[in-house]
């Protein structure tokens, strides 16, 4: 029979397992590094701990700075190092000198860094303590009142969105599990338990601002909105929630690329950081994103008209390969396509195209097509099918008369300095790596991303716009003319030209 505290502990955390699975997070199977300075928040935090990983079928562990900034400082090291000797759970310890603070670091700036430095070192130093530990998270106390007073401290000072965000229920490896909690909760359940703690006495110090904030503002503003802090702490979720997809799309460029080839895949390393942090939204955005490229709507393939459903099963198969070996993965999204390891990135590929002995990637990985002219004194051309469309090339070089037309930056035909040219053009797409500088701009070279940018070029239309470019060899090529958006200053016509090149790209089903 559960006694009434038993049955009270488990009503109390209800909501916060609620909100751990609102949030998506699964601490199952794994190992839980609890920062616990002994203060009352810790201590809550460590109890339902003790109560909640068991049944999760997780191991715990605690971590304890000793900021040596108070006079009681060694007395709350030693009484969490009592708490884990009587529970039987490791304890990791560090004691900081203030002395070696930089002179320019605020007390709290450094206080903060050098502890959340501690708990990530003592992370990845316990498999070495006590190896099959599982996947490691480490925990901390923050709760709802937390997020309120940081959210006015940043309202404040000035603050844009990002900042709206409060206190992230997750940031890496570092979770949150009370955030949804009050301080008047906490302090219930503690009395309820009647656990002790330590009161850490700056706390009071209204001449601290987020005290201020605790102590003399927020009180009054609760006495007159009883719901305030519910409904901040709402909206701080909601931010969160939008600002991963922020942070998702900012990204992009850096994780989904292309390789040599022109094919689409995600960054292994990128990958590599979402796997750790098991972020699931995160590996579902991108894969979503790889799958768009790799097989858009209008391609002539089975793959691209097979719906497919990225589900959390799938994601977690790939979590697990990846942790067996990046270099072996090949996660089935469905009857006709992928997910599969090769070259330092992810690519997604046609089920039918994979070689069963990993020598190859068939006929799907063909590179696209990448045209090549040799110019020569007179005129040129070169045509060529390129994703359903027919492009055709005309080169032509000659002397430069007394009277030249300059075609406008938006037509189809663009003229330059011949001599400035290598012997050969390559029509190719963009690259990583690619840098441009539109005429009037020689010193001020941009990413060609930015160049897109400027231009208001519509992002699906970027991966298959042909670009002109000179060189003989991929170390030597430089982005020359994007067709019908601008050529680049270095090969301008200008009053030293004695040879005109004239190129004219035409496509005759745009």
């Amino acid at each position: 029979m559960i006694n009434p505290t038993e049955q009270a502990l488990n009503l109390w955390d209800l909501p916060t397992q609620a909100f751990l699975a609102s949030q998506g997070w699964d601490g199952s199977g794994s190992t839980w590094l609890l920062a616990v300075s002994g203060g009352a928040d810790s201590i809550a935090m460590l109890h339902w701990a003790r109560r909640t990983a068991p049944r999760a079928g997780s191991v715990l562990a605690v971590a304890h700075v000793n900021h040596r900034l108070r006079p009681g400082a060694d007395t709350d090291r030693d009484f969490v190092l009592g708490i884990c000797e009587r529970f039987g759970i490791p304890c990791f310890t560090r004691d900081l000198d203030p002395a070696f603070r930089p002179v320019r670091e605020s007390v709290e700036m450094w206080a903060r860094r050098e502890r959340y430095a501690f708990f990530e070192a003592a992370a990845d130093s316990l498999p070495d303590v006590k190896p099959g530990m599982g996947p490691i998270w480490i925990l901390t106390a923050h709760q709802r009142d937390d997020l309120v007073e940081t959210l006015f401290q940043r309202l404040g000072r000035g603050t844009g969105p990002r900042g709206l965000r409060g206190i992230p229920f997750r940031r890496g490896r570092i979770v949150r599990p009370l955030l949804s909690r009050s301080r008047a909760e906490v302090l219930a359940v503690l009395g309820l338990q009647g656990a002790a703690w330590r009161e850490d006495e700056s706390n009071a110090d209204t001449a601290i601002d987020r005290n201020w904030y605790r102590h003399r503002y927020l009180p009054f503003l609760r006495h007159a909105e009883p719901g305030l802090d519910a409904r901040l702490f709402s909206m701080a979720m909601d931010v969160q929630a939008i600002g991963k997809g922020f942070d998702a799309l900012e990204a992009e460029e850096a994780l989904l690329q292309s390789d040599a080839h022109g094919v689409p895949r995600l960054s292994r390393e990128g990958v590599g950081i979402k796997v750790t942090e098991e972020d699931l939204e995160s590996l579902d955005f991108w894969v979503r994103g790889l799958l768009r490229a790799s097989f858009p709507a209008s391609a002539a393939s089975v793959a691209s008209r097979r719906p497919v459903r990225v589900t959390k099963e799938i994601l977690r198969e790939f979590i697990r390969q990846w942790r067996n070996g990046p270099e072996t993965l090949q996660v089935r999204l469905n009857g006709a396509m992928s997910l599969n390891c090769r070259n330092q990135g992810i690519y997604c590929v046609e089920t039918a195209s994979i070689d069963p002995k990993g020598q190859g990637w068939g006929k799907k990985y063909c590179p696209p097509p990448v045209q090549r002219v040799i110019l020569i004194e007179g005129s040129s051309h070169v045509s060529w099918q390129w994703e359903g469309r027919n492009y055709t090339l005309k080169a032509r070089r000659y002397p430069r008369p007394q009277r030249l037309e300059f075609p406008a930056p938006a037509e189809e035909r663009a003229i330059f300095d011949a001599d400035l040219f290598s012997c050969t053009l390559v029509i190719r797409t963009r690259q990583d790596g690619d840098r441009f500088s539109p005429l009037g701009t020689a010193s001020r070279s941009r990413k060609l991303k930015t160049f897109f940018n400027e231009e208001k070029i519509p992002i699906g239309k970027r991966d298959s716009l042909p670009i002109v470019i000179s060189g003989q060899s991929p170390d030597e090529e430089t982005p020359a003319w994007v067709p019908g958006y601008g050529m680049s200053d270095f090969f301008k016509v200008s009053g030293s030209t004695s040879h005109i090149l004239e190129l004219v790209l035409t496509c005759e089903n745009p």
